[in-house]
């Protein structure tokens, strides 16, 4: 998918179409490349379904503002944004573009709250998105090298060489799988409960079967099976997180 990918610089119907397949998304994986400084504008804006790469070049396209649709979908709360280090992305979009991007998956974040419930302490250096995906997804060590250690100033150069194009793809198409399989070491002990709930209504007899198929009854036995999480996990949003959140 990282060498299938569509570079736009005009708003013509191709990109329209981009806008489409993107909106239509419940997630999408996202990166900006030209970070350097908080007044420099964005070289190059990439974004990615599971199907798809798109990259904008910022600098040939509506050079005079940020794209509308694009923005509608960034700030859309129904479209999750997946994104590693996303600190300085959305800060960059909101103080450059006035743009403020709602649901965001932090991959980086994500990962550093697994490693410190898991060791009590969180890394002296957070992992860069090739570490992350060998970490979690068992990638080569070298799998994304050319992209992550590219110097920025590299990204700024006209014309963009189709490998800085592919490097450039690479950056996004693997987000997507990456936050799902974070999801699954962060629920893991939902998904055990789940499989042992039905291991044991594979135990029941007939009677019993009947019994929990037509009524809503939590047995002992059932009960025995769910997990108290921890506080953390389940916390009841105050008016103050809510009213924030609806701004």
């Amino acid at each position: 998918m990282a060498h299938d990918f569509v570079y736009l610089e005009h708003a013509d119907s191709v990109y329209f179409q981009a806008v489409k397949k993107l909106s239509e998304a419940e997630t999408i994986g996202l990166t900006c490349l030209g970070l350097e400084d908080r007044t420099i504008s964005i070289r190059l804006f990439i974004l990615c379904t599971w199907q798809q790469v798109f990259i904008l070049d910022m600098m040939n396209f509506r050079n005079c503002y940020f794209p509308p649709e694009i923005k509608e979908i960034l700030e859309s709360t129904y479209i999750c944004k997946v994104m590693h280090k996303a600190g300085p992305i959305l800060d960059k979009l909101l103080r450059k573009y006035n743009v403020f991007v709602r649901n965001v998956f932090d991959t980086q974040v994500v990962d550093l709250i697994i490693e410190k419930n898991k060791t009590g302490t969180c890394p002296e250096k957070s992992r860069n998105l090739s570490e992350c995906l060998v970490h979690h997804l068992n990638f080569p060590d070298t799998f994304l090298k050319g992209a992550v250690e590219t110097p920025a100033k590299k990204w700024l150069e006209k014309p963009l060489t189709l490998k800085r194009r592919v490097y450039a793809a690479q950056l996004v198409t693997y987000l997507i799988i990456l936050k799902e399989e974070m999801q699954k070491t962060l629920l893991s002990e939902v998904y055990r409960c789940i499989d042992n709930i039905h291991v044991y209504f594979g135990s029941l007899n007939n009677k019993e079967f009947a019994d929990q198929t037509y009524g809503n009854d939590v047995t002992k036995k059932m009960d025995s099976l769910i997990p108290l999480l921890s506080h953390h996990f389940i916390r009841k949003e105050s008016k103050k997180e809510r009213k924030q959140n609806d701004i």
